[in-house]
């Protein structure tokens, strides 16, 4: 499964697939996408936002920056609690 095709990617982890997870979504994703983490956040990047506390906790992640490349625009906040997504299977990360 590739991610490359996503501009926004929300994300249900776990603390043990997140590194792995980063790696693959750093490697596929376009310039102007954006990755929502919720409970749990990726170990090496650092988010653009951050709202919640304890298992509510969410961070956004603009790929851009992670990247050093200047962000799109962005002067809203996240507000109100995360929405629960779930794929109906789960992908094999190389």
């Amino acid at each position: 499964v590739t991610f490359a095709q996503y501009s926004n990617v929300v994300i249900f982890g776990v603390p043990q697939m997140m590194p792995q997870l980063e790696k693959k979504l750093e490697h596929e994703l376009e310039d102007d996408a954006r990755v929502i983490a919720c409970r749990f956040p990726f170990p090496h990047w650092t988010p653009d936002h951050t709202t919640g506390e304890g298992i509510d906790t969410v961070w956004a992640y603009d790929v851009s920056t992670l990247r050093g490349r200047e962000k799109r625009p962005c002067n809203e906040r996240l507000v109100g609690p995360p929405v629960d997504l779930h794929v109906g299977h789960r992908a094999n990360l190389p």
